[in-house]
């Protein structure tokens, strides 16, 4: 078993915490040190984040969970459809 940094153990917390069964952190499932399955990886991109219902980012590798100015928060409403469904969902 492979140690988990504060990171991923934030992103797996924050996984549970919401209600998702799954978490895929690229970093782990895509074997980085390999250029061939990387590219293969990278190339699909856009289809693995269009259809994920959660897409999380580190800005550090320190946490994923820090303080910040509730004034500085933007909040952004965007009207997402799955593309195997016929309905859309706000987020």
């Amino acid at each position: 078993m492979m140690e988990c940094s504060d990171v991923f153990k934030d992103a797996i917390r924050i996984t549970r915490c919401l209600g998702f069964r799954y978490l895929w952190p690229d970093s782990i499932c895509i074997n980085q040190d390999n250029p061939v399955e990387k590219a293969l990886a990278i190339s699909r991109m856009v289809r693995i984040y269009q259809c994920s219902q959660l897409n999380l980012s580190a800005t550090s590798d320190s946490s994923l969970i820090f303080q910040r100015d509730p004034k500085s928060v933007v909040s952004i409403l965007r009207k997402k459809r799955h593309p195997d469904s016929r309905t859309s969902k706000d987020y």
